[in-house]
């Protein structure tokens, strides 16, 4: 029959083992969430610049329809 000191041991390192499972784990949890926080932070990036461009995109086209309009009201003055 085991002695309580080595009884007292054996759940010690039991304990010990949970605790270094435990700590794995939440290392391998929190390496998931950094992954799945830099990757929300590169699609909102991408959507940024996406959103960016399409609004320059307009201010482009705004700004040449205008200029038309201007050179076809130009033009009509000039007749």
């Amino acid at each position: 029959m085991d002695s309580p000191y080595t009884m007292s041991a054996m759940a010690y390192q039991q304990k010990i083992g949970d605790f270094q499972q435990g700590m794995t784990i939440m290392a391998q949890s929190q390496a998931e969430v950094k992954k799945n926080v830099m990757e929300r932070w590169k699609i909102q990036q991408d959507a940024n610049t996406k959103t960016n461009e399409i609004i320059q995109d307009a201010n482009v086209y705004k700004a040449k329809t205008n200029d038309n309009m201007f050179k076809k009201w130009d033009e009509y003055m000039r007749q």
